[in-house]
C-alpha cells in the first residue's frame, strides 16, 4: 500500500493511502475521511469506493496518523495532527485534479470543514456524514469531573465507548483551543451537503442544523435521515445516492485550483 510522509520529525510520520483511478480520465477525485479510531477500509468506504469508481470519479483514502496502518498512536491525536494529514493528501492531489471533493464521516466530516474553511479555494464540495461539529466536546461529556482532573495529572486517559477502546491524550483537549465552532461557522465558504441521522448517539443531529441554521454561507444542504444512527452502515446504498446526486449537481459549482 502506498505511502505519504510528512516533512517534519525526520520523514517518519506516514500515512498509509489508496488511490484508486477509473477507467477513464477525470478531473474530479473524492477523498474519504474516516471518522474517530476507525479506518480507510470501513463499509462506508469500501461501497462509496465501488459507486462513484463506477461513476467515472477518482477516488483516494488514507489513515489518519494513530490509525489503522499509517504511523503514530492514538495518544497522539489533535486536531491539528488531523489537519496536517488533511492537507498533505490534498497537496498531493492538488496538482493531479481540477476538483476535490471531501467526504467526511464523523470526525472525518470535522476535519473536512475546518480544512475547507483554512483553505477556501481548494475544495470543490464537502459531504459531511453524521459531522462531530463539536469535537472534542463529545468526549469531554462523557467524562466525570474526577476523570477530567485524573486525564490532565496523567497526561493519558482510557477512552471507550460502542465502537472503541483507546487511549488519548491530554494533548487532544489542550489543542482544541485553537479550533472553535464560532470561528467555523463564521468563515464556512464550502458548498456542502450534511447527512445525519436522528437516531445518533454519539453526535446529536442538532450540531447539524445548528451548524446549518447559525453558518451565513447559503450553499449548504442537510439530509435528515430519522432511522439513522451514528454510522448509518445500513442506510449505505442511500447515502451512495445523496452522494453521487450532489457531486454530479455541484459540478458547476467546482473551481480549478
Amino acid at each position: 500500500m502506498p505511502r505519504l510522509f510528512h516533512k517534519q520529525n525526520d520523514g517518519r510520520d506516514f500515512l498509509e493511502v489508496n488511490h484508486f483511478r477509473p477507467a477513464a480520465l477525470t478531473e474530479t477525485v473524492v477523498v474519504y475521511l474516516h471518522g474517530f479510531a476507525s479506518v480507510q477500509t470501513g463499509e462506508k468506504a469500501l461501497y462509496f469506493r465501488d459507486r462513484l469508481l463506477a461513476r467515472g470519479y477518482a477516488y483516494f483514502t488514507l489513515d489518519f496518523r494513530g490509525h489503522g496502518q499509517s504511523s503514530g498512536s492514538m495518544r497522539e491525536l489533535t486536531a491539528t495532527r488531523l489537519l496536517e494529514d488533511c492537507e498533505l493528501v490534498v497537496d498531493h492531489l492538488r496538482s493531479q485534479y481540477k476538483n476535490i471533493v471531501l467526504i467526511g464521516s464523523s470526525l472525518g466530516g470535522w476535519t473536512a470543514c475546518w480544512h475547507a474553511a483554512r483553505h477556501p479555494n481548494q475544495i470543490a464540495a464537502n459531504i459531511l456524514i453524521a459531522p462531530g461539529f463539536g469535537f472534542p466536546a463529545t468526549i469531554l461529556r462523557s467524562l466525570t469531573p474526577a476523570e477530567l482532573k485524573r486525564w490532565k495529572e496523567d497526561g493519558t486517559i482510557a477512552f471507550r465507548n460502542e465502537y472503541c477502546n483507546v487511549e488519548l491524550g491530554y494533548s487532544l483537549i489542550q489543542d482544541a483551543s485553537n479550533y472553535l465552532l464560532a470561528s467555523l461557522k463564521a468563515s464556512y465558504r464550502t458548498p456542502s451537503l450534511i447527512i445525519h441521522g436522528m437516531q445518533d448517539e454519539i453526535v446529536d443531529y442538532r450540531q447539524s442544523l445548528d451548524f446549518i441554521q447559525e453558518c451565513e454561507f447559503p450553499q449548504l444542504e442537510l439530509v435528515l435521515i430519522k432511522s439513522g444512527d451514528h454510522r448509518l452502515t445500513d442506510q449505505k446504498e442511500r447515502l451512495a445516492d445523496l452522494i453521487e446526486n450532489y457531486i454530479n449537481q455541484s459540478r458547476s459549482l467546482c473551481k480549478p485550483l
